[in-house]
């Protein structure tokens, strides 16, 4: 999708909130991640290494490929990319984490009215975020792996050319630990793999995924899509000048 057209959908969505019409949009966002490598060379691509909810005041997930897609019947595996069978034990994938009916809980029990972000079948590889400038909550929900000491989740500007890595969650922190922190305007998530030892993987740098990300779904009042149509303006205007910064290289 070209600028152009992330304009006009945010003119779109900015419209729509003047009439006051309102769109079912993501209001809780939850995410798995798989903390090593490529989830086949892993052979379990379940994503439930270590499971987060994030919540904030304006907080809009941007992605130019994805879409939300309604929770299929779990089936391990079955058509989302993240229902595959966990070689942590049966029905233990980051699906019936969420929805329930398996092995796998999560602190707060199971969503409802929840959703899925995907490239059709496929997991979405370009996910940033826009804070709306407040603070974003996250809150550690389950950890399971056998690296339950290394594993870290955490956030990064992706305008920075520093590409500084800020930690959200990390160590031994426990399922229920709440984490507040006011990331930039723009941000990306990111995670490390190998027991701790790299590589980074991040949100929106493509390749092989290890971030699947989901959607408590609500109805926001009118302000919400003027809230998201600022997110996508921003985030245009982010992908713009990380493209001409990766265009002209490095500037001395």
């Amino acid at each position: 999708m070209r600028l152009a057209n992330l304009f006009m959908l945010a003119s779109v969505a900015l419209g729509t909130a003047c009439a006051g019409t309102l769109s079912t949009i993501p209001g809780t966002y939850y995410s798995g991640i798989e903390d090593g490598g490529a989830p086949s060379v892993e052979g379990q691509g379940d994503f439930n290494d270590m499971i987060f909810s994030l919540v904030g005041s304006g907080l809009t997930l941007d992605t130019l490929t994805g879409q939300w897609n309604s929770a299929p019947n779990l089936s391990n595996p079955g058509p989302a990319f993240w229902d595959n069978a966990s070689g942590d034990g049966a029905k233990m994938n980051l699906g019936y984490c969420l929805f329930g009916g398996g092995n796998c809980t999560i602190q707060g029990g199971p969503i409802e009215n929840g959703g899925y972000l995907g490239g059709g079948s496929n997991a979405v590889t370009d996910v940033l975020f826009s804070s709306g400038g407040g603070t974003v909550t996250a809150t550690l929900l389950a950890k399971i792996t056998a690296w339950v000491g290394t594993d870290t989740l955490g956030w990064y500007d992706p305008n920075d050319p520093n590409m500084t890595l800020h930690t959200i969650f990390s160590g031994p922190m426990t399922p229920g630990t709440v984490i507040n922190f006011d990331p930039s305007a723009v941000f990306g998530l990111w995670t490390i793999g190998n027991n701790g030892t790299g590589p980074v993987f991040l949100s929106d740098a493509g390749g092989s995924p290890h971030f699947a990300f989901f959607g408590q779904l609500d109805t926001p009042e009118p302000d919400t899509m003027a809230m998201m149509a600022t997110g996508i303006l921003l985030f245009g205007l982010g992908l713009f000048t990380r493209r001409m910064r990766r265009s002209h290289g490095p500037t001395r």
